[in-house]
Formats: structure tokens, C-alpha cells, sequence
């Protein structure tokens, strides 16, 4: 099948895509309405306000279709004051958007039928993302199977991140329907191949081999990751994110026993905790069937699942002691689920260095907020997504530049992390006592 899609004329290739992305913008533009928490009824599949005429038919078509709807703006417009009060919000009544309803879901239709051709012409044909010390045509035509798998899951991952940046923008959420199907197609994207993962360079013995950045880059894989210990660590770090999903917190205050009985209470009560034990249970037996075949497909897993645990575990640390230091919540658990998806695709090296790139991305993103809304205050998870971006798109700089460098600190790395993340504690907690004392009037 590859080899038919090559031999396709390369324009040919790129206006295919560009269909593909019209049509997966069109998909996103209906579950960021159809997912959110307080669903908006401007999506083309909604049924039509009650003060709307019947749609044309061309009123699906991607792009196009949002022209054909303009005439929908003042009931849209009704319908969003509605919205924005039930979620919490003094809507004065001469209040309206600052652009019209059906710009932001068609420009994301185009963007994404923009971006899913360039994505592939800049992952599978410019040979950007290999080494810089191997870059060129002769190289990347012998790994061109490893970068048309590695393109097909940085566009799903992608689309995914676009539904959850926008709906991050609607509600400050990030709703389990989408990183929790995302992530579980993650685990699998990466257990059927391991070229899922970026590359890098290994030189040993003064030859140069180009590897995927598994979890064990930039070492070699030991043996007993293989082995019964590293089937524990693939149980332990399922059982934690499924575990992480069934009970956002668990309360200590009163002791641990208490503690043991509110979490089993909540799981009775909370539906849809019964799924996420069949997905544990399904995902127990999964893994350990993985682990019995070994080789490749269990490398692969095993490097899903220390992306994914290190990808959330990171915003998890961050959001308890930030938390903490500032006496409320200073990050959404959705933020956590988002980067154990995005490290499950891209790997715990590369999902360190977005989570370090996103605060720089803001500038950029809260300029575009409020361009187009005037919202000033933006959740993470965008920030996220873009860090995320900027990581792939410059991966050998990134990898060669700051990756291996840290990484080659060893033990020295994991004590820099540490100390980072209590010195941010002890700002913030500084701040926290500085506004208290200087801007909260007295009662």
C-alpha cells in the first residue's frame, strides 16, 4: 500500500491530504461542539435553532458550508449569551463576539487542510527530522516507511490536540473524550511499530546508526527491560494513569483508611468508573500479552507508557506543588491527561522539552486570543499543544542542542529537575504571600 501511495505524483499526493485535512477540520469543528461540556449548537450536524430555516445541503460540505450559514448569526448570537451564562459568566446584553460565529470553525477547516500536506512534504520529503549530521535525499529514501508511519501519527495526534486546544479555549477544560481515546490509540500506533518514535543518532564504534528515541535514549535498551522487571514496570505504569483517571485526588487528611473508603465510595458512584475497569482489565492482559511476544512491540509499548507517564507525571508534580504553594488550583487535570497522550506518540524526551517551550509560546497565542475574542486570560493546555508543535518541527536541533546534553548529566539532571520544582514552589509561595500582604485589602 505504501508503495502504491509513493508512486503517486507528489502533487497529487499533497491535494489528497489537503482534501483528507478539510474533511478532518470538519470532524474537529464537530467535536469541539459535540464534546464540550456546554455544547454549542453551531455545529453543521446540530439540529437548527428553533428560529432557523432548514439548511441547504452544501451547508455541510467543509469550508463552504460555513458561508452558506451566515444568515444563522443573530439566533447563534442569542444562543451564545445563553451558553456563556450557564457556565458562569455576566453576559451584558448588548455583548457579541467579536467576529462572526462561522469564522473560527472555517479556519480551522482550512488550516487543517493547509497544515496536513505540509506536514508531510516537510516530514517525508525535506528530510528535516533526521539527524543534522544525516540529513539528505539518500538518507531519508531509506527510511521513508519509518517517516510516512511517524507523519500518519503526528496527524492524528494533531487533530487531537486542535479539538482540545479550542475546547480548552471555550471552557478552561480538557474534556476525557479526547485524551483518553487519544492515548489509548497512542499506546497502539506505538506497540505496532517503533518508528512511530522521532529519530536520533547513535554513533558506536565509530559507526553512525539512525534509531527512534525510545526510553531508553540515548543508551542502549538494557536486557532486562524485556525481562519480569520490565513487564512490573508496564503493569505499574498502566494501573497508575488508569488509576490517575478513576480519582482526581485522593484526600489523606483524615488518614489513609478514610481515604480507602471515599475512593471506593466515589468509584461506585461515579459511572464512568465502571468503564475505566474494563479498560484497565483489558489493558492488564494487553500488556502482558505484548510483553510474552517481546521484540519490537514490546519496546515500543513500554516507550508509549514511559511517555505517558512521565509526560502527565511532570504537569502532575508541577500542579500539586504549585497548588500548594499558591493555596489553589493552579493547573486543570486535563493538562495532565493532554501530555500523557502527547508523550505516549513523542516520547518522555521530547514531551519534556514541550512542557518547557509552552510558557514561550503564550506571547504568540494570547496575542491571537485577543486579536479575536479579547479574552486575556488563556488556559495551558494551548500553550501545551504548541510546545509540542515547535518540539517536532525542530527535533535534531532540539535533540542535539538540549536533549542529549541533559540527558548525559545523568543523576546531575534528575537533582537540577527536583530542585527546579522546589524553587518554584518556594516563589510561588513567596508571591502568594507578597499579594496577600500588599494587594488584599484588609477586612
Amino acid at each position: 500500500m505504501l508503495a502504491a501511495w509513493i508512486a503517486l505524483p507528489l502533487p497529487l499526493r499533497l491535494v489528497l491530504l489537503g482534501l483528507l485535512g478539510l474533511i478532518a477540520g470538519s470532524f474537529a469543528n464537530w467535536a469541539i461542539y459535540a464534546w464540550a461540556y456546554f455544547k454549542a449548537p453551531i455545529s453543521p450536524w446540530s439540529r437548527p435553532l428553533p428560529s432557523q430555516s432548514a439548511r441547504p445541503w452544501y451547508s455541510r460540505l467543509p469550508v463552504v458550508g460555513w458561508w452558506a450559514r451566515g444568515s444563522e448569526a443573530p439566533a447563534q448570537l442569542v444562543a451564545a449569551r445563553e451558553r456563556l451564562t450557564k457556565m458562569g459568566y455576566l453576559v451584558p446584553k448588548d455583548w457579541k463576539p467579536r467576529l462572526p460565529f462561522w469564522v473560527r470553525p472555517m479556519l480551522i477547516e482550512l488550516s487543517l487542510g493547509f497544515a496536513l500536506p505540509w506536514l508531510y512534504w516537510y516530514e517525508t520529503e525535506t528530510g528535516q527530522l533526521l539527524p543534522l549530521a544525516m540529513q539528505g535525499p539518500a538518507v531519508l529514501a531509506m527510511h521513508s516507511g519509518w517517516f510516512h508511519w511517524m507523519f500518519l501519527g503526528h496527524a492524528g495526534l494533531l487533530l487531537f490536540m486542535v479539538i482540545a486546544t479550542f475546547i480548552d479555549f471555550d471552557e478552561q477544560m480538557i474534556p476525557d473524550m479526547i485524551t483518553i481515546p487519544g492515548t489509548l490509540l497512542a499506546l497502539l500506533w506505538a506497540t505496532l511499530s517503533l518508528e512511530t518514535f522521532l529519530p536520533i543518532l547513535r554513533v558506536q564504534d565509530g559507526v553512525a546508526t539512525i534509531l527512534p528515541c525510545t526510553f531508553a535514549a540515548p543508551w542502549p535498551l538494557s536486557a532486562h527491560w524485556m525481562q519480569g522487571p520490565g513487564l512490573a514496570v508496564g503493569l505499574a505504569l498502566w494501573s497508575g494513569w488508569c488509576f490517575a483517571l478513576s480519582t482526581r485526588v485522593v484526600i489523606l487528611r483524615r488518614g489513609l483508611r478514610k481515604a480507602v473508603r471515599y475512593f471506593f465510595a466515589l468509584m461506585r458512584r461515579d459511572p464512568m468508573s465502571k468503564w475505566l475497569l474494563l479498560i484497565w482489565a483489558i489493558g492488564v492482559v494487553a500488556v502482558a500479552g505484548v510483553w510474552s511476544q517481546g521484540g519490537t512491540h514490546w519496546h515500543g509499548l513500554l516507550t508509549g507508557l514511559v511517555g505517558l507517564a512521565i509526560g502527565g507525571g511532570t504537569i502532575w508534580a508541577v500542579r500539586l506543588v504549585a497548588g500548594a504553594a499558591m493555596g489553589e488550583e493552579a493547573m486543570g487535570f486535563g493538562d495532565v491527561t493532554l501530555m500523557a497522550m502527547i508523550g505516549a506518540i513523542v516520547g518522555w524526551q521530547a514531551t519534556g522539552v514541550a512542557f518547557f517551550i509552552a510558557p514561550l509560546t503564550s506571547i504568540f497565542i494570547v496575542l491571537i486570543a485577543v486579536i479575536t475574542t479579547g479574552q486575556r486570560a488563556t488556559p495551558f493546555g494551548p500553550y501545551l499543544c504548541a510546545g509540542t508543535v515547535v518540539t517536532v518541527l525542530f527535533w535534531p536541533t532540539v535533540w542535539s542542542s538540549v536533549v542529549l546534553p541533559a540527558l548525559l548529566l545523568g543523576p546531575t539532571f534528575l537533582i537540577v529537575m527536583l530542585v527546579s520544582l522546589l524553587a518554584m514552589g518556594v516563589l510561588l509561595g513567596v508571591w502568594r504571600t507578597i499579594k496577600q500582604r500588599l494587594f488584599v485589602p484588609a477586612e
